[in-house]
């Protein structure tokens, strides 16, 4: 790697790969001519211009802000909260600034800030520590507000939402919605450690006022969040000498460096940052800290930390992307926590936090009990278990979608006998040209041919074409072997929550929001498009993966199974109807239950549970 790709990798936080691509579509010079500071500047300048870093899927560089409530419901006080933001926006405040002027202003709304010039308490000696900002605050844009106190993070929601995407994003941190909390207490003589406290949103939803400040524990690598959950738990405890503990550190070191303390706690409750970009040289330092892990994942690092700083009856509760469940990536530490045979629940929570995309789950560790199964608690309230047994290597994985209902009917198919698509098929991905706009072209001409995307795939057909393309593999940023795209293929969706596949026989190419795959052991095609099809194996490919992206390991999974010939043949007379004709559900997914003896009342609830 030369000195202008790493540094290039390092400033940006995105990998050599991505580097590589974009010489070779031509969105960048090749780095042996980035040679002066003045281009590299210019690079960078056109880089995080971009679209490429500024569209939705490259959240690190959105400048995009929305408000953020953190709970709170009365709109009286988010018509205030409104307020403060148009009046900091109209400042010329920096953030940190705008965040001090309101805590100051709080403070002093409540009784807690009488005098500018006598120190009278811990939270008058503390906001000392920041004379510059001080001056700034005396002379508070918000003079003309009045902020009671609520008990809420109304401090948090403020700085969240004059924030950018970006901003947020590149610290993995977006803040645990208050009704995430209701059921969460702690008894007030249990110390309780936030490692990833933020504004300490946590402490105020799940702490009573009655609780010992002295064993309370929180820690951020956010400077400014932290000033805030200061000020919260002040205002929450109504008390301006509070003996809290705070620490400006990260969850992320080392555990000899994690706090200077040899506290074990009875509770650690948080949100870690999930996804955080480290450049190549923090990924290193990462992987040699964790050589166990195998991951650099933060939320994966933070989780293995904190379960070393529990005592022996202690509880965990974490708030993860739905990923922890079912991501390879991070088999390590679901091995880990599996292996200790610990009490564990998981709440599905769906996309409980606003502005990020990934679904969510809390997951809570009882070290004071042991138990076999994990409990789950899905989005509606059902509460069912999971046998850890059943949960192996190599990935293990936790299908928490996967109901004991659900479990007796995904084993009942499987125990037809049947063969895989593993080692049975070649696959393939769409192409990536690097550059739609130059590449893709609205009408047809003698040079070109048409080009298919993920949406232009429906249950057993193909739109019309409707874009073109000249293909020219040299030239695009990922193309697979030209054979597989000029062969008869089965061709599906990438990104999907459910199987969405057809047959082109046309020889056809795919944009890579569409992918394909070709069976080579003579099972037929057509067999294969009504099973994938339908609802029953869209239950399957639900419940086991959860997923908005078809892999191939999730249809290498999927069972084929050993039919008749007559069953074959039946199927393909309904397959060339479908093709024909309209395609309905309901006859599609009435033939393939029977074929797996499911009942009615099986097949309505399968149904029922696909989305």
């Amino acid at each position: 790697m030369s000195s202008v790709e790493k540094r290039l990798c390092d400033d940006l936080k995105i990998s050599s790969v991505t580097v590589s691509n974009w010489v070779k579509t031509g969105f960048i010079p090749p780095t042996q001519n980035i040679n002066t500071d003045e281009k590299y500047k210019n690079v960078i300048n056109k880089i995080t211009t971009s679209q490429k870093l500024i569209s939705r899927a490259n959240r690190n560089f959105s400048k995009n802000k929305f408000t953020t409530y953190l709970g709170i419901q009365d709109e009286n006080r988010k018509l205030l909260l409104h307020s403060l933001i148009d009046e900091f926006e109209k400042s010329s405040l920096s953030i940190e600034q705008g965040v001090l002027a309101i805590c100051y202003k709080q403070l002093t709304d409540n009784g807690f800030l009488k005098s500018e010039n006598k120190i009278k308490n811990s939270i008058d000696n503390w906001l000392l520590n920041f004379p510059l900002e001080r001056t700034i605050i005396i002379k508070s844009i918000f003079e003309k507000f009045f902020i009671p106190n609520c008990d809420d993070d109304i401090i948090g929601a403020f700085y969240q939402s004059i924030q950018n995407v970006s901003q947020k994003s590149n610290r993995g941190g977006f803040y645990t919605p208050a009704e995430l909390l209701q059921k969460i207490k702690f008894a007030p003589e249990k110390t309780v450690y936030d490692p990833c406290c933020g504004s300490g949103s946590l402490f105020l939803n799940t702490l009573s006022k009655n609780h010992n400040t002295a064993k309370i524990y929180a820690s951020d690598i956010d400077s400014i969040a932290l000033k805030i959950c200061h000020v919260n738990l002040t205002l929450f405890f109504n008390n301006p000498n509070i003996e809290c503990h705070f620490f400006f550190n990260s969850i992320l070191e080392s555990k000899n460096d994690l706090l200077k303390t040899s506290e074990h706690f009875d509770c650690i409750i948080t949100n870690p940052p999930w996804g955080i970009k480290f450049n190549i040289q923090e990924k290193q330092i990462l992987k040699q800290t964790f050589p166990q892990l195998k991951t650099t994942e933060s939320f994966s690092i933070a989780l293995h930390n904190s379960l070393d700083m529990l005592s022996k009856n202690s509880k965990l509760y974490f708030f993860l992307p739905y990923s922890f469940l079912n991501v390879a990536s991070h088999r390590k530490i679901r091995k880990e926590i599996i292996s200790q045979k610990n009490d564990i629940y998981i709440k599905l929570l769906g996309r409980a936090f606003k502005g990020v995309m990934s679904e969510a789950i809390l997951l809570k560790i009882d070290l004071s009990t042991k138990s076999e199964q994990i409990t789950i608690e899905d989005k509606n309230g059902l509460i069912y278990s999971l046998d850890k047994e059943k949960i192996k290597k190599p990935d293990f994985l936790i299908e928490a979608e996967n109901s004991e209902f659900s479990e007796k009917i995904i084993t009942q198919i499987y125990r037809i006998p049947h063969s895989t698509l593993k080692n049975n098929a070649d696959f393939a991905l769409g192409i990536v040209t690097g550059n739609n706009k130059k590449y893709l072209l609205p009408t047809k001409n003698e040079n070109t041919e048409p080009i298919f995307k993920g949406c232009d795939i429906l249950p057993f057909k193909i739109k019309q074409e409707s874009i073109y393309i000249k293909f020219t593999p040299e030239k695009f940023q990922q193309v697979a072997n030209e054979k597989l795209y000029r062969s008869k293929k089965i061709v599906y969706r990438f990104i999907n929550s459910r199987l969405v596949c057809a047959i082109d026989t046309k020889n056809c190419l795919l944009l890579n929001s569409a992918n394909l795959f070709i069976p080579k052991n003579k099972y037929p095609f057509e067999t294969i498009l009504c099973l994938f099809n339908s609802s029953i194996y869209n239950f399957i490919f639900q419940k086991k993966f959860h997923s908005t992206k078809i892999l191939r390991k999730h249809l290498e999974s999927l069972p084929l199974p050993t039919f008749s010939e007559e069953i074959h043949t039946e199927l393909k007379r309904l397959y060339n109807k479908f093709v024909v004709e309209k395609f309905i559900q309901s006859e599609l997914d009435e033939k393939i239950a029977k074929l797996f003896n499911l009942s009615n009342n099986e097949l309505k609830y399968i149904v029922s549970e696909v989305k």
